[in-house]
């Protein structure tokens, strides 16, 4: 998480991930802490992301981007416009994510012992 990004004092994400099994996760966000709840902690909710979670872990990782997953309705944001906007700069994706787009694009390939390229 980039916790300088949010400018509150308090966000909750809600993550509804459908596959299996279909799940439901939040984020509770402040200035010192950030913690993973199995149940709904019962603030108002910020924003609710709904995807598939390998639709999501393939963002994370650097595969698609936020912007392309939205645009294709593998990923789904509700929250204000403003929320919305902010929702990407809240995270520090994957530290693999700018290797994995310059290997997706050909730029390099990721050599792993025999392999050349990880396919995910």
């Amino acid at each position: 998480m980039c916790i300088e990004a949010i400018g509150k004092s308090r966000v909750v994400i809600q993550f509804d991930f459908s596959g299996t099994p279909r799940r439901s996760y939040w984020l509770l966000i402040d200035r010192a802490d950030v913690s993973v709840c199995l149940k709904n902690p019962g603030f108002d909710i910020d924003v609710i992301v709904s995807a598939d979670i390998v639709a999501f872990y393939r963002v994370w990782l650097g595969r698609v981007t936020l912007s392309e997953a939205l645009r294709r309705q593998q990923v789904r944001l509700d929250a204000t416009p403003a929320n919305i906007r902010a929702f990407s700069g809240w995270f520090t994706w994957s530290p693999m994510a700018d290797t994995v787009r310059a290997a997706s694009d050909g730029r390099h390939p990721i050599k792993l012992g025999k392999r050349t390229q990880v396919e995910l």
